[in-house]
């Protein structure tokens, strides 16, 4: 054999089956990183093939600085570079020797300059990699500095980074901190139980066996000695496989907490206030309701003085409805939802009456009934009845007045489900998720504000059903009209859902 270009050429894969042995004996660097390095040799071999037939070109053409893509990874470090870089020396000439082939003068030149020149371009590379390592780190810091909550990094052994509210929610004296040690520092306690948690569940210990974990807890600074309440974020820090520390985000919940619960209180005595008041109102109601049903059964009484009392009792009437919804307002929104006492019940009797004094009260509408299938179920009936006759007053309000509302009631085993559906309209994208909200209405067709409800109807039409385990559902659309449909189980199910 002739000469190291032609050895290259025709023995290709025994020089890196051999260049892979010995760096795998003759290097002392972990398997990722020997994988690394054997993974670049095809490249250098390219280059060096390339740089022998660039010898009879010219000087020039000859000196140029290997690719990038032909260097071994420069993360690897200077010594083990070099001593790569003679192996390849090695077996070249070694099997150059058991071959019997002639290293020329020029070519050995070329060998020799190929390998300084791809020192050297790995030196250069290694220092911009460093380079950008450092620039990155900066911007790190940089970043975790400028965030409010308290960061920190770390590993089993100790911090090894924290942002400004971190050392000042940590201590100073961070080196060395294991998780027991800032477990013991903190003193972490359970948010609602407020027992202690053990040094092994905190969220640091927890990532760093691989868990990502946010939790609110109850600490101690180590700065003032102080209880916050805190909402810890962690998360393991990964290198492949390996979990090389943690990282934990502690934000301080302790102000907006007391603020959240200020308004949950605030709310609570307001709703009970409204409760409270609402059940007070009833007696002197039902006193002005009576006194006004006494005067109409009085046959001398003058007709002005007859509508007056009308207008008294219609008056008195559309006060205590107002009355019933706020006390059922209360009712589920404090004590727990509205409550109901099951029977024997068919929803088709249930729906029958109620449609009749829809029918007395508006005249002009057209109500339809349509029922199918056994409708028997253990419900409240009187509820029920309030229920549907929220809905149907609702399609009523809010459809064209030469349009039908229909009110259909179907079977589907275990469950019976009830649609009440009219024309016109669509409800708002915008009004359709909050629709079961209290104080929730649009403005009737056929009545001014004065004369609406309090917007309570769907709002408790939508408790009903959730008191009998069921569900109530809206579907508006330009084209279908507008559909609410309640599913109820016919007997209670354990929160089981159709």
């Amino acid at each position: 054999m002739n000469g190291l270009r032609e050895l290259l050429a025709s023995r290709r894969g025994e020089i890196l089956s051999r260049l892979e042995r010995e760096a795998r004996e003759r290097l002392a660097v972990e398997a990722p990183a020997r994988a690394l390095l054997v993974g670049s040799l095809p490249g250098m071999l390219d280059a060096l093939q390339e740089a022998l037939s660039a010898e009879s070109r010219g000087p020039e053409a000859s000196s140029a600085m290997p690719p990038t893509s032909a260097l071994p990874p420069s993360g690897l470090g200077a010594m083990v570079l070099l001593r790569a870089h003679g192996l390849l020396r090695e077996v070249l000439l070694g099997l150059l020797e058991e071959s019997g082939g002639t290293l020329q003068f020029s070519e050995l030149r070329v060998l020799h300059r190929f390998l300084d020149q791809a020192l050297e371009a790995t030196a250069l590379e290694g220092k911009r990699a460093a380079g950008t390592v450092a620039r990155n780190a900066a911007q790190l810091e940089a970043i975790l500095e400028s965030i409010p909550d308290a960061v920190y990094v770390g590993d089993a052994e100790s911090i090894t980074h924290a942002n400004a509210p971190a050392r000042e929610l940590l201590g100073e004296n961070l080196k060395r901190t294991s998780p027991v040690e800032l477990a013991e520092r903190l003193q972490y306690r359970d948010l609602e139980s407020g027992e202690r948690i053990p040094s092994e569940e905190v969220p640091f210990a927890r990532a760093l066996r691989g868990e990502a974990v946010t939790r609110d807890m109850v600490l101690r600074h180590a700065g003032t000695g102080r209880a916050l309440v805190a909402r810890c974020a962690a998360a393991p820090v990964r290198m492949g496989e390996h979990i090389v520390g943690a990282v934990v985000i502690s934000t301080d919940m302790t102000e907006p907490r007391k603020r959240e619960e200020e308004l949950r209180r605030s709310a609570e005595f307001r709703e009970r206030f409204l409760g409270i008041v609402s059940h007070d109102l009833r007696n002197p109601l039902n006193a002005i309701a009576l006194s006004a049903s006494v005067l109409l059964r009085e046959e001398d009484l003058a007709p002005r003085t007859r509508k007056v009392a009308g207008r008294i009792s219609q008056s008195a009437e559309r006060m205590g409805r107002m009355i019933s919804d706020l006390l059922d307002f209360t009712r589920g929104r404090l004590g727990g939802g509205i409550p109901i006492t099951r029977q024997s019940a068919d929803l088709r009797v249930i729906c029958r009456p109620v449609l009749e004094e829809l029918r007395v009260a508006r005249p002009e509408r057209e109500l339809r009934l349509r029922a199918e299938g056994e409708l028997l179920g253990e419900w409240d009936a009187d509820r029920l009845a309030q229920l549907v006759g929220n809905l149907v007053k609702n399609a009523l309000d809010y459809s064209p007045p030469d349009m039908p509302v229909t009110v259909a009631m179907l079977e589907e085993g275990a469950w019976v489900r009830l649609e009440v559906h009219n024309l016109g309209e669509p409800i708002s994208p915008l009004l359709l998720p909050k629709l079961f909200e209290p104080f929730r209405r649009g403005m009737r067709r056929e009545e001014s504000s004065q004369s609406a409800g309090l917007g309570l109807g769907l709002f408790i039409a939508h408790q009903i059903a959730l008191a009998h385990e069921g569900m109530l559902e809206v579907r508006s659309t330009r084209e279908e009209g507008t559909t609410f449909t309640v599913r109820l189980p016919r007997a209670p199910q354990g929160g089981a859902r159709p």
